[in-house]
């Protein structure tokens, strides 16, 4: 399951344009998340200044939104794409994907963390609220991957 994941990274990273550095924070969540559930979630948080529904995925067996996060902290905005899976073998998982233009500064790559964890745990909260799954990071540049960490003791 997590190399599915990390391929949708790429392809996502890819199709932008961008040169394939991106990081994305996944979680499983059983039982799946339905979509409505996801956008009324986006819907209601603060952190969300917007939400815009993906009409048709760049990545076949996938749905999700096109986001505008807000790090409460910074007061900063990040764009990020959050995709659902769809296909019968995904066991609901739910990535947040960020890309760069380059490689990351660390900092940066510990706030988006910190931002996707949020967002993760925001829709467990939301729509899943028995779920256990583990928040996963992975962060690729230039082909190699590695575990990504967050600001937030919590998070991934």
């Amino acid at each position: 399951m997590q190399l599915r994941l990390v391929a949708v990274g790429a392809v996502l990273a890819l199709a932008a344009g961008g040169c394939g550095v991106y990081m994305s924070v996944h979680q499983a969540f059983e039982p799946a998340l339905s979509l409505d559930c996801v956008a009324s979630a986006l819907a209601r948080s603060p952190n969300v200044t917007d939400a815009t529904p993906i009409r048709r995925s760049r990545v076949p067996g996938y749905e999700g939104f096109e986001v505008t996060l807000r790090d409460s902290a910074t007061g900063r905005k990040v764009r990020s794409t959050i995709l659902r899976a769809t296909t019968p073998d995904s066991v609901g998982v739910v990535s947040v994907i960020f890309g760069f233009g380059n490689a990351a500064v660390r900092a940066t790559e510990r706030r988006d963390a910190a931002l996707g964890a949020m967002v993760l745990d925001l829709l467990r909260v939301a729509c899943a609220p028995t779920s256990r799954g583990t928040v996963e990071c992975v962060y690729s540049t230039g082909g190699r991957e590695r575990s990504c960490r967050s600001e937030n003791p919590a998070a991934p």
